[in-house]
């Protein structure tokens, strides 16, 4: 063999152990590489994350629900009624009685105006003692077994005044019960008025009249005063 031969065959030699070299350390990346593409698909585990190579099927035991939506209800009303009003009733929806006795309410006659209780001409003025003074008005009675003391009557502008004192044995809750009823038949109505000195007074009124009674107790009975305002005469 030739010097050419021997040098040729040597670095053909050594192609070959280059060659193979070659081969051999590119081998172990291609296994790895073709074993990442072997590896099964990735699935989210029960925490939410990734595993690899877990097959298994996500779990369903807990249905998804949107954030947000409201729960369903679980009796829905399947024809709820409609609300009705107060046209849409109708004749036959029930209505409340009336109340008995209020249907002529506004058909009651006027109430009559209180007359007053002295009428005619107005007296003349005049004061008399121990007796009754003329022209004093009937409406105030005297009281039994009364000793008069003074008595008057005056007149102005259709405003009549009239007074009387008197004593008598009974007892002050006999006068006052006297007057109360006489005064009590011609409408007046009574009602405790002020008084001084231990006296008892009842005022009595009906419309624009008004009177005023005054009885003081004594040793021998009662004493009392009577005065009365007449609204209109003539």
């Amino acid at each position: 063999m030739t010097r050419k031969h021997v040098i040729a065959a040597s670095a053909l030699a050594i192609a070959v152990v280059a060659v193979g070299a070659a081969v051999a350390f590119n081998s172990p990346g291609e296994t790895a590489s073709s074993g990442a593409q072997t590896q099964g698909p990735v699935t989210p585990s029960a925490s939410g994350a990734a595993t690899p190579g877990d097959t298994s099927a996500p779990s369903t035991s807990e249905p998804l629900t949107p954030k947000g939506s409201a729960d369903p209800d679980p009796n829905p009303d399947p024809d709820p009624a409609p609300s009705l009003s107060p046209t849409d009733r109708g004749s036959g929806w029930p209505t409340q009685a009336p109340i008995p006795g209020t249907d002529d309410i506004s058909i009651l006659p006027p109430s009559e105006p209180i007359k007053p209780l002295l009428t005619g001409s107005p007296p003349e003025s005049a004061t008399a003692n121990g007796s009754m003074v003329p022209g004093f008005p009937s409406a105030i009675p005297v009281a039994p077994k009364s000793v008069l003391g003074t008595t008057s009557v005056s007149s102005s502008d259709g405003i009549v005044q009239a007074g009387l004192d008197a004593t008598t044995p009974d007892s002050t809750q006999d006068v006052v019960t006297f007057y109360q009823t006489a005064f009590g038949k011609l409408g007046l109505a009574g009602s405790s008025s002020a008084s001084v000195g231990g006296s008892t007074a009842v005022s009595f009124a009906r419309g624009a009249d008004a009177i005023t009674l005054t009885v003081t107790a004594t040793r021998q009975g009662s004493e009392y005063t009577v005065f009365a305002v007449f609204g209109s005469a003539g």
